[in-house]
């Protein structure tokens, strides 16, 4: 219930008014219990295609509109959250409605998020949300040795994006207690140092254990000095980096590197990325 509200709050629907979203759960919960659920259920017995959906939801709204005769506030705050549901099983269906097809039965999983870019905000928030919050559910048992890798971390950060950026840092510093371990890449550390996100983004960089410092240009150089310790040198060396050099800070020991790849490896990589 909590994920939903906060799926639906925060990134979906950010203007949602409160009596609206109290409402909303109170018509989750009713959905929940027509499908035979409710808080004392034991949810290990259930599998995807025993929970409602989107659908259900709105049937539900549906069928409670179809029983008030009266124009009273409640009628008013209904209709006002059938206005909100409705495109989740229209237009925005193949985003959000439906029984997943994902399984976890693989050792190494891909969500490939790029079709997302273009969607709008409100909504490419909610699906990063919906994606990231799946990935870390499979990395909570403890007893199994986990890595979550978030690849143009920066994106998740665009637009000032407070809540992805209190998600990113919030598993960096709980991963450890999971055997979790995590990689975080960014083309643009200017994103994680903004006045609006700098707080998470220097805890997302403090909790990291090694750092690979490629090849930046002066002012990101500048912004990544916001949210680790760089000395004048390795600023310098940073701006006039090639192709496959690095600083590789491991703790209290600092390097630089090349970074030599494969003939293997490079053939993976296709045509892309100037190669």
């Amino acid at each position: 219930m909590q994920f939903l509200r906060v799926h639906y709050n925060h990134y979906y629907s950010p203007d949602i008014e409160e009596d609206v979203l109290t409402l909303f759960s109170e018509v989750v919960i009713d959905t929940y219990k027509r499908f035979g659920m409710n808080f004392d259920s034991d949810y290990t017995k259930f599998g995807p295609n025993d929970y409602p959906t989107f659908t259900d939801v709105y049937a539900t709204i549906k069928g409670r509109l179809l029983s008030m005769t009266d124009k009273t506030h409640e009628r008013d705050v209904m209709e006002r959250l059938e206005l909100k549901i409705r495109p989740l099983t229209k237009e925005l269906k193949f985003y959000f409605d439906g029984h997943t097809t994902v399984t976890s039965d693989s050792e190494f999983m891909v969500f490939n998020i790029k079709e997302l870019m273009n969607a709008d905000e409100n909504i490419r928030n909610a699906l990063f949300f919906n994606v990231l919050k799946y990935a870390w559910g499979l990395c909570l048992n403890p007893e199994v040795n986990t890595i979550l890798m978030v690849d143009e971390a920066h994106v998740l950060l665009a637009h000032n994006n407070v809540q992805g950026a209190d998600f990113l840092a919030q598993v960096q510093r709980r991963a450890r207690k999971y055997n979790t371990g995590t990689i975080m890449i960014t083309q643009q550390p200017t994103d994680f140092c903004d006045p609006a996100i700098i707080t998470q983004g220097k805890a997302i960089f403090d909790n990291a254990s090694y750092y690979l410092v490629m090849g930046l240009r002066k002012q990101a150089v500048e912004d990544l000095s916001m949210l680790i310790d760089l000395n004048d040198n390795e600023r310098d060396s940073i701006k006039g980096y090639s192709q496959g050099e690095a600083l590789f800070v491991c703790g209290s020991r600092r390097m630089r590197i090349n970074v030599v790849v494969t003939p293997e490896e490079l053939e993976s990589f296709g045509t892309g990325g100037g190669f």
